[in-house]
């Protein structure tokens, strides 16, 4: 017995280097497990291997690891991170492979007007990596899974057949996406009626929070789909407003406990990037159609009573 508590996280955060520590002297008596790795010709990968350590079994998780600029197999001892880990290095051991369709990609991509809105955030490089990024991901949405070398051959002839149309197919999305959002921006920004203040002070942080830095690279594939929609919904909305402020009042008011519970727990550390926020900071600009851009239609029936009971469900 070495130590005991009710959490297994904790004893995780606090043992795990003894489990790593074995794993790396394991590696080191397998000097082949360090060959840097160029191509897959390694055969598959299982999904976990037991070592044995002086008559204690441990299980740990076979991945690619690409670290220093080069790939390499490695044994890791939490199978999460290995899963992450094995992930970003099949993306990269891809892109090498393919490196003339990526630096084709970096120079052709049509996406002037895109990068000119983009300035205030980064420079065109930048958005059109993203871009870039984007649509592998679309061809390869689970990395972590291919993890035998037939698969992995299948899954690089897919992106040599089809990155440069995907990618082109994301640039132009991204191009009528900052089209709208400077369209919208220039009807909020400067001098506006004093009746729309309050709306306005809603409307920016939506807009910002719809179109930031990298937006193009973190949106979840199934809701950067829908951000057009949620742009078009502000253009309703501001519409709606010039005929009505008063109303437009009372449905910030409806929203208002939902983004204040949101806000709440996206400021806590434990929630970040847990799925069900994830769902729920999507499901609020569904709200938002259904309160402010009528007749627009929602994806599913959504209304505030719903994601409240999502929020407690967390």
């Amino acid at each position: 017995m070495i130590a005991e508590d009710a959490s297994l996280s904790l004893l995780k955060s606090q043992y795990q280097h003894l489990v790593d520590a074995k794993i790396q002297q394991h590696q080191s008596r397998k000097k082949e497990s360090r060959t840097v790795i160029t191509e897959w010709n390694f055969g598959d990968l299982a999904d976990s291997q037991t070592i044995k350590s002086h008559g204690i079994e441990m299980v740990a998780y076979p991945a690619l690891q690409y670290q220093d600029d080069k790939l390499s197999l490695e044994l890791m001892s939490d199978e999460v991170e290995a899963l992450e880990t094995h992930a970003q290095a099949v993306l990269f051991l891809i892109r090498t492979e393919l490196v003339d369709k990526l630096r084709y990609l970096q120079k052709k991509l049509p996406l002037q007007k895109a990068c000119l809105c983009y300035a205030p955030y980064g420079t065109c490089q930048d958005l059109t990596q993203q871009v870039i990024d984007r649509a592998l991901h679309q061809l390869v949405p689970y990395p972590e899974k291919v993890r035998r070398q037939a698969d992995y051959e299948a899954t690089l002839e897919n992106v040599r057949g089809h990155w440069i149309e995907s990618a082109q197919a994301v640039a132009v999305q991204v191009n009528a996406i900052f089209i709208q959002h400077q369209v919208i921006a220039k009807r909020v920004r400067g001098r506006v009626n004093p009746r729309w203040l309050a709306s306005i002070a809603d409307i920016h942080p939506q807009l910002d929070a719809l179109i930031s830095k990298d937006f193009v690279r973190n949106t979840p594939e199934e809701w950067f789909k829908q951000i057009s929609r949620y742009l078009k919904g502000l253009e309703v909305r501001l519409d709606k407003i010039e005929q009505d402020p008063s109303k437009d009042q009372v449905a910030i008011r409806q929203i208002q406990p939902v983004l204040k519970a949101y806000q709440a727990l996206a400021q806590e550390s434990a929630y970040q990037n847990l799925p069900g926020l994830v769902e729920i900071r999507w499901l609020i600009e569904e709200l938002r159609l259904s309160l402010f851009a009528q007749p627009m239609k929602t994806l599913m029936p959504i209304s505030v009573p719903r994601i409240e009971k999502k929020i407690k469900a967390l």
